[in-house]
């Protein structure tokens, strides 16, 4: 026999002990392990329904739930054998199969909970990473994350007692080089997800987006596209800006995000279009309102208003203190107040 099949031979064999080895440690304790981990991360229940290893090292992950504010069908992870040494984790390939996310907007800011939940500690609040992350933890690196099938729920409850709700379905992303810590790496990806209409099962609109990202150093060049909107769908928070009900309004809209060591510039172009309010009544019948005003511009644009905004922020901090735009709707008007606050 060669020394080439020697070499061969032991590290088939190597690679066979460290696989059932793994099999056996992971189908012994695996589940165990990971319950008693997110215990400790979320502070709340989490239940596994199952917990195996594929070859050549697969971890996968069946049926999670941490209370009832996360789950997800299925994880599968894929470890990286040549920097199963190193003192970070490094996996290869990362998908997350039908995972479910709510967070809701409380009095005391975001936290993560269900509809359900009527009061703020009864979730967990979301904490700025570096009060969250262990002191011993070096580091998450993800060569390629997959999330298929995702569904996002986002409720708001000071605005609404009965919380109000906004939900994302079919999120489908793709990312490349995905870390975790103080690594610092240039994230590119893509994404596409519907709006979920909140009284029917039709899609109430789509968005998507792509480009790159490095969390590290605040840099990103990234677009957002927004298509056939349902403004309706939001109407819970402009509703009392017109005296008329709004009866119909659809949104398309374009974003570039462009991010320099913090410093962050925001081009969007808005598209407001097929905006009808419901029939006045008797008493608003006899004033030109707002309204009318309004009506009358778009529909000498064709039932369509473009507003192109374009601001500065930044992009660990983003607000909007003021927006300078332009548009097709009164032009003359907009040139003289071209700056909303």
């Amino acid at each position: 026999m060669t020394i080439f099949k020697k070499i061969v031979i032991t590290v088939l064999f190597l690679l066979s002990v460290v696989f059932i080895s793994a099999f056996i440690f992971i189908s012994i304790n695996g589940k165990r392990l990971v319950e008693t981990h997110l215990k400790e991360i979320f502070h709340r229940p989490v239940v596994i329904g199952s917990v195996y290893v594929s070859f050549p090292l697969t971890i996968h992950i069946k049926d999670l739930s941490v209370d009832d504010y996360f789950r997800v069908s299925s994880i599968a992870a894929a470890i990286d054998p040549f920097h199963f040494a190193d003192k970070d984790v490094r996996l290869r390939k990362l998908i997350l199969t039908e995972p479910f996310i709510v967070i809701k907007k409380g009095e005391s800011g975001i936290v993560l909970g269900s509809p359900s939940d009527q009061k703020d500690n009864a979730a967990t609040k979301i904490e700025p990473q570096e009060n969250i992350v262990r002191e011993d933890f070096s580091g998450l690196a993800i060569d390629q994350l997959l999330i298929r099938e995702g569904k996002f729920n986002f409720v708001d409850t000071p605005s609404d007692p009965e919380g109000f709700s906004i939900a994302l379905k079919d999120i489908n992303l793709k990312a490349s080089r995905v870390s975790f810590g103080p690594r610092a790496t240039t994230t590119k990806f893509h994404f596409k997800a519907y709006v979920q209409n909140p009284h029917a099962s039709s899609s109430a609109g789509t968005i998507k987006g792509g480009g790159w990202v490095n969390w590290h150093k605040k840099d990103m060049d990234a677009t957002l596209e927004v298509s056939n909107l349902d403004g309706k769908t939001f109407s819970h928070y402009y509703k009392d800006s017109f005296s008329k009900d709004v009866k119909s309004i659809f949104i398309d809209a374009t974003t570039r995000l462009i991010s320099k060591n913090n410093e962050m510039n925001v081009k969007c172009q808005l598209k407001i279009r097929d905006l009808v309010f419901e029939p006045a009544g008797e008493k608003d019948s006899k004033s030109f309102s707002f309204e009318d005003m309004l009506l009358s511009g778009m529909q000498s644009q064709n039932n369509e208003m473009t507003l192109n905004l374009n601001f500065k922020t930044k992009m660990d901090s983003f607000k909007i203190d003021s927006i300078p735009f332009s548009g097709s709707v009164r032009q003359q008007d907009v040139k003289e107040k071209g700056t909303a606050d």
